[in-house]
């Protein structure tokens, strides 16, 4: 399932904060929690905190990139993770 562009794309979108990307995976994910609405069901998109190291070291959380839009593309609210 994960091979060629994809993988290539979540690398990107992993280190080199390629914001479209975030956007792009967040508009899929948001197409899987509207298709599981039942099982899925939530009032909040928090995104899960990196490691201070790695987050200093990325200069960025890939998390927070999809956290956005995700929440948006749900009609729903972010909150930050801590």
């Amino acid at each position: 399932m994960y091979e060629g562009a994809l993988v290539d794309a979540i690398l990107l979108l992993k280190f080199e904060q390629i914001d479209p990307f975030g956007a792009w995976f967040a508009e899929r994910l948001a197409e899987v929690v509207r298709d599981e609405a039942n099982a899925m069901a939530a009032d909040v998109v928090v995104p899960v905190p990196l490691h201070r190291q790695r987050e200093k070291e990325r200069g960025y959380n890939q998390a927070a990139l999809l956290s956005r839009p995700l929440a948006k593309g749900l009609a729903s609210r972010t909150r930050p993770s801590c």
